[in-house]
Parts: structure tokens; sequence; C-alpha cells
């Protein structure tokens, strides 16, 4: 996660995917809720399980990527 990294402990990052200001897509692919933060200027992607908020992975993701993915429905915006 390039500078972020070491910098978010797990408390940290099931705050930022609780966080109801966060962006969130369905993975039309998988089933499973991406959450989108940005934190110090980097979008972030904090993956869950559609029935629960348990952090399967976490990672950098770009703009274009999310952009790409809509574009595709792979990515589906929830409320």
């Amino acid at each position: 996660m390039g500078q972020l990294a070491g910098k978010l402990d797990a408390d940290a990052l099931q705050k930022l995917a609780n966080n109801p200001s966060a962006t969130r897509f369905m993975d039309a692919r998988t089933g499973h809720i991406s959450v989108i933060q940005e934190v110090e200027g980097k979008l972030i992607r904090i993956t869950v399980p559609r029935d629960e908020m348990k952090i399967i992975s976490v990672g950098p993701i770009r703009p274009d990527q999310v952009k790409n993915l809509l574009g595709k429905v792979d990515f589906v915006p929830l409320p």
C-alpha cells in the first residue's frame, strides 16, 4: 500500500469500512462489497463479505480502475 503500509491497523481499517460516508460497490463477480476510502490522498479498497463487515482484503485502487470496473458493470454502486 505504498506510503500507507503499516500506518493503518485492524481497528482503523474497520472504522474506515464502517464509515457511513464511504463509497460502496457490490462486486458483481464475487458478490463481495468493496468499500472505497481516501486516506492521506490515496484511495484504498477494503473488501468485505456482503453479509458481514469482516475484512477480507485491503489494497490500493486507482480512480481509473474504479471507473473501468463501473464501465464493465463489475462494480455496482450501493446507496
